[in-house]
């Protein structure tokens, strides 16, 4: 998805496939700036079911944004790509505290034919809302690669 131009404002792009791509999933050209920074992403680990995100969101305070998550199958990437967001797996809305930014502790359960896999990658994109409307959404974060907790 490309917005382009100065005058782009108020995109939001929300709980779409998009994937495979040549380049970024997501892209401001030609003058358009995202106004929104996507999360960072530190880790992504499987326990059965259960796959844990932990991240951040940098953001003023008392600003408030819709975080999702997307799920992208490492046979289902461009070589030498970043992942993208192929599958919408989970949304939270978050409020950023006066510290400028807020932790992200995210647990996702899956299973069957939507299962999260150990090798699977993870991104995210955030979007700002304004009076509870979804306003304007990120790129996609970088991405993490799933990995499994080892039996203790």
């Amino acid at each position: 998805i490309i917005v382009q131009g100065s005058t782009a404002a108020d995109n939001r792009i929300l709980s779409n496939e998009i994937y495979l791509n040549t380049y970024y999933g997501i892209q401001f050209v030609g003058g358009a700036a995202p106004s929104v920074r996507p999360p960072r992403l530190f880790a992504a680990s499987l326990d059965g079911d259960t796959t844990t995100v932990l991240g951040r969101l940098n953001g003023d305070p008392g600003d408030k944004y819709l975080i999702q998550y997307f799920q992208t199958k490492p046979e289902d990437m461009q070589p030498g790509r970043a992942p993208e967001g192929q599958t919408f797996i989970h949304s939270q809305t978050v409020e950023i505290p006066s510290e400028g930014f807020i932790a992200l502790s995210t647990e996702i359960v899956k299973s069957g034919e939507h299962a999260i896999s150990a090798g699977d990658w993870i991104t995210t994109t955030a979007t700002a809302m304004k009076d509870n409307v979804p306003d304007q959404t990120s790129v996609f974060s970088s991405g993490v690669r799933v990995k499994e907790v080892p039996d203790v």
